[in-house]
């Protein structure tokens, strides 16, 4: 490139100077000085974009800080109100988590003692009582065997588990002579059946717990604390009718024991259970052994139904039929249509009501509801 100091140069060469005009505006810029320009020009718009950006962002921010403050306080208030609302809307007997009041869960582990939950608190059970612990399988015969056999509880395990399987093969072995004596058939028991579920661990079943009551001739009263029902089962072969209390939570049974090792309940125990817990239901398989009847029926052939044998059932004199009815009474009679007609029968025949009456061509049945009324004004 020819540098202006070398056309100067030539110039003085020729014989007129050459004279290079001073710039203006009209000069034509040379591609370097473009090139600056170009980048000066640049610098300026992100100089501009730079500043526009942190001004546009601080105004941004701030408006947003001040939308987040009012709607966090809105949101607070919110929160407020619905925990107001709710608080309002638990019962007074629920505390905030939707337990009752009162009401704790039993926990425990296998072997281990626990004192009586507050939930059960109503049976005025003095501090010497308590819960041991049991877990399926076999918890049902567990709480037998620490009922009975109170030294079974310093055992091993292992033999604990040996005891409980003998206790069951006993119980399966008396099983047919219970079943002859008690009459179990006429409650609808199959003798095979017990005999095999004692034996392979079935769930417990009302056959089950009838069979142990006249096994270890005591009455067991069953206390579901979940569903809050009981079941009281009185053995035949009871006679200073003593009562052993379990414990039923969600299918295991814990048995509710005392200090001394005499683990009998007190006198009005029951009659508390029966105020403040509703009676459990017998499933329709089965039919609720009545006691005072069982020695009073005449026997007869597995071969013959029990609804054709009710009207052989007799009662022995005035003052058994007596005895039968303070039972009734202290039981309270069940509403007319959780009887059959054939139950209906078996209790009016105890009671030495005639459950036939005259017809135009002679002696007919009475219906369910003639016959519930006569039982019940009796009573």
């Amino acid at each position: 490139m020819i540098t202006l100091s070398k056309l100067e140069q030539i110039t003085k060469l020729r014989e007129k100077e050459l004279r290079i005009p001073i710039d203006n505006k009209f000069t034509q810029k040379t591609a370097i000085e473009m090139k600056l320009e170009e980048l000066r020009n640049i610098d300026t718009v992100l100089a501009d974009e730079t500043i526009n950006f942190v001004m546009t962002n601080d105004f941004n921010k701030n408006d947003f800080n001040k939308n987040s403050k009012q709607e966090t306080m809105e949101d607070m208030e919110t929160m407020e109100d619905i925990e107001l609302n709710y608080q309002e809307n638990i019962p007074e007997d629920d505390d905030i988590y939707g337990n009752l009041k009162g009401e704790t869960v039993i926990i425990y582990e296998e072997n281990e003692v626990c004192n009586i939950p507050n939930n059960i608190s109503c049976l005025n059970l003095p501090d010497e009582w308590y819960i041991y612990g049991t877990k399926n399988p076999n918890s049902f015969y567990k709480s037998i065997l620490y009922l009975t056999s109170p030294d079974s509880i310093l055992q091993s395990n292992k033999e604990k588990k040996n005891y409980v399987a003998s206790l069951k093969q006993e119980m399966a072995l008396m099983t047919e002579t219970l079943y002859k004596k008690y009459k179990y058939r006429k409650l609808k028991f199959n003798h095979k059946n017990i005999s095999q579920e004692l034996m392979d661990g079935s769930d417990i079943k009302y056959s089950h717990q009838v069979l142990t009551t006249d096994y270890i001739k005591s009455n067991i009263c069953i206390l579901d604390i979940i569903v809050k029902r009981y079941r009281y089962i009185e053995s035949a072969s009871n006679i200073s009718n003593d009562t052993v209390l379990i414990i039923e939570e969600n299918g295991n049974y814990l048995p509710v024991m005392h200090s001394s090792g005499k683990h009998i309940l007190p006198n009005g125990t029951i009659d508390l259970i029966k105020k403040n817990y509703e009676c459990s239901l017998i499933p329709d398989s089965y039919r609720e052994r009545i006691l005072n009847q069982v020695e009073d029926t005449v026997d007869v052939e597995d071969t013959v139904d029990v609804v054709d044998v009710v009207d052989v059932v007799e009662v022995k004199d005035n003052s058994e039929s007596s005895t039968i009815k303070k039972k009734l009474k202290e039981t309270l009679l069940s509403s007319e249509l959780k009887y059959k007609i054939s139950e209906l029968v078996e209790i009016a025949t105890s009671l030495s009501i005639n459950h036939k009456k005259q017809g135009k061509k002679g002696e007919i049945n009475k219906n369910k509801k003639e016959l519930y009324q006569e039982i019940k004004n009796s009573l």
